[in-house]
């Protein structure tokens, strides 16, 4: 199976998912200067437990039909007025496949994108499309969302990494770990 977008409830079983989540809300976020791209993303919780890595390389290979050895993993919170580096965005320079999994509750969602002037759903492809992502990744009206996959608890959105995305609602969510927007992020190939 090659999915090109992939939501599945319960990816975690549900007594590893409520130990995750508890572990989660413990930890220290803060900013973590990213390996793959050199961005400095804040509100970031690390590590991940050894034990979920492994539960997702399993729950993944099955899904893909092929080994998955996840490459990054990470914890993410965007609380109220948070602003990420770039809202319209693809991950392709980090790996073929990004995924994650929501830990909370919404009212939240990750949106797929297309550029209302251009149509650019997919990372630029010419210096041209360069130039028109930079002028407006950061300009919610210049884009249109095309699909949305709301958040729900244990709730996992797989996609490839060349695809536009970004989160809603733009500015975070919530005051707290515990009720802002918390997602556990895997990109893989």
């Amino acid at each position: 199976m090659v999915p090109y977008v992939y939501t599945l409830d319960e990816f975690f079983p549900p007594r590893e998912f409520e130990w995750l989540r508890a572990y989660a809300y413990g930890l220290e976020y803060g900013d973590v200067v990213a390996p793959f791209d050199g961005v400095t993303y804040k509100n970031i919780g690390l590590p991940v437990p050894v034990v979920a890595q492994q539960i997702i390389a399993s729950q993944l290979s099955w899904l893909m039909g092929y080994r998955v050895d996840p490459k990054y993993l990470a914890f993410r919170c965007s609380l109220r007025g948070s602003t990420p580096p770039q809202w319209a965005h693809s991950d392709l320079e980090v790996a073929r496949y990004g995924m994650f999994v929501f830990i909370n509750e919404g009212p939240f969602a990750t949106v797929l994108l297309e550029h209302r002037a251009s149509g650019m759903r997919v990372h630029p492809c010419s210096e041209e499309e360069l130039a028109t992502w930079k002028r407006d990744y950061d300009n919610v009206d210049a884009w249109r969302e095309v699909a949305r996959v709301d958040a729900a608890p244990n709730r996992a959105v797989i996609l490839r990494s060349e695809l536009m995305h970004g989160a809603l609602p733009r500015e975070g969510y919530g005051e707290t770990v515990e009720d802002g927007r918390l997602i556990l992020l895997c990109f893989f190939d």
